[in-house]
């Protein structure tokens, strides 16, 4: 299991402008089935875009922060095969 720190980067980042961090650990649904693609997926969550855009700029505009996280994530991740979406919430 990766060690809980790169979360607490995720977290601190977070603080006053996302409502969620969470990481969630992939594994097949049915036993011999296909392994995932991925082996995690983390979804942060926003009240709204513009927190989201306001959290991004005040993370790259925090030098040491960036560096912090820049130096755990080759440790932690294959960076070359990460992805990155956006999602958008449809309730009818």
């Amino acid at each position: 299991m990766p060690i809980p720190r790169h979360r607490l980067f995720g977290e601190r980042c977070l603080n006053g402008y996302g409502l969620s961090y969470a990481r969630y650990y992939l594994y097949p649904m049915e036993k011999g089935g296909p392994e995932p693609i991925f082996d995690a997926v983390m979804m942060n969550t926003f009240p709204d875009r513009e927190a989201a855009q306001r959290c991004t700029a005040a993370r790259v505009n925090n030098v040491e922060l960036s560096k912090a996280i820049a130096e755990d994530e080759v440790k932690m991740f294959d960076l070359k095969a990460c992805q990155f979406f956006e999602a958008e919430d449809s309730v009818a």
